[in-house]
């Protein structure tokens, strides 16, 4: 009997061993797993991330904002570079149209982006992948318009009709639109 209650306390006894090394053991497979994955996400996040270039905005805004902005009785308040993701993009803008540049809100103004790509293939390889990504974002106040090798944007908040005068104004200097979202 006496031999039977040794050969019992020793299982409980090589089993406590177990549960303290199984804990110790989950924390130290835990700690490795952390450190691959925040050495290797770095190191997958840059190499799967397309080269981002900025872009010097083009000096005055072109004429066709400037006209469009009068037309809606708004001013080019404020002109901003743009970073791009791809080789065909030449040039890149982005101009805040405010009726009050002292007072810019949501409701007085709208943000127009102008892209010059090198050449039309180089455009259309861009508006096509947009125009497949478009269904996968909100609803938002925009218009999107061509204008020989340039992308025109024009955005607003929800009901603002600013976009849709200063697009009229694109539209009647020859833009052709091809997106638009409400």
């Amino acid at each position: 009997m006496k031999l039977m209650s040794k050969k019992h306390h020793g299982e409980q006894h090589s089993s406590e061993k177990n549960e303290e090394k199984s804990p110790s053991v989950n924390k130290v497979v835990a700690i490795i797993i952390i450190f691959c994955f925040i050495g290797i996400m770095p190191i997958l996040t840059l190499w799967s991330v397309p080269p981002v270039h900025p872009i010097t905005p083009t000096a005055p805004p072109p004429a066709s904002v400037v006209n469009a902005a009068g037309a809606a009785g708004m001013k080019v308040c404020s002109t901003g570079p743009v970073t791009y993701k791809n080789a065909g993009i030449e040039t890149a803008s982005l101009y805040q149209l405010s009726t009050d540049c002292g007072k810019v809100t949501q409701s007085n103004s709208v943000a127009v982006l102008v892209v010059e790509f090198s050449s039309v293939n180089a455009m259309n390889s861009v508006i096509s992948i947009a125009l497949s990504q478009l269904s996968s974002y909100e609803a938002v106040n925009y218009i999107a318009y061509t204008d020989g090798t340039q992308v025109i944007i024009v955005k607003g908040s929800p009901g603002n009709s600013y976009v849709q005068q200063v697009g009229t104004s694109l539209e009647e200097q020859g833009a052709v639109e091809f997106a638009s979202g409400s």
